[in-house]
């Protein structure tokens, strides 16, 4: 299956470095456009915009992306990689763009996070799953990052 285009989605920790490595990987092998996404939660956004965190800024964000990025993936990043900030739900905003990327395939980060089904998989990734359209690999967090 070739793969034209795959949406990444990031949240900063260990288990989607894994992610984002392996998306980064698939994109070199199959020379396909990669966009990597973080969202930020509206109500965390507004608190601390309230709190006059200008860390919180749009672009302040993008550039922590764009590091993370860097860092992750330990060599020069594929040219066809393309970070976007959003807000929203982590889950809605991954699949709106794997939609609006017309993505092939979504990768997202494995961890635990409460009940069994999210201990496994990790809510995000529970509902990237449940919903998506196109394949999703999930990458599970465990082993050395």
């Amino acid at each position: 299956m070739k793969m034209r285009s795959i949406v990444c989605g990031v949240d900063f920790s260990s288990g989607s470095k894994k992610a984002l490595r392996a998306a980064v990987d698939l994109a070199r092998t199959n020379h396909s456009a990669l966009t990597v996404l973080f969202s930020e939660e509206p109500m965390l956004v507004a608190a601390a915009h309230a709190a006059g965190d200008t860390r919180a800024a749009k672009a302040t964000t993008t550039a922590a992306l764009e590091r993370f990025i860097a860092r992750t993936t330990r060599t020069e990043p594929p040219d066809n990689v393309h970070a976007i900030v959003t807000e929203g739900t982590p889950a809605d905003e991954i699949l709106k763009a794997a939609r609006r990327e017309d993505a092939d395939l979504i990768v997202v980060g494995t961890r635990g996070a409460g009940n069994i089904a999210r201990l496994l998989l990790g809510s995000t990734a529970q509902r990237v799953l449940r919903r998506a359209r196109v394949p999703v690999l999930a990458v599970p967090s465990g082993g050395p990052s």
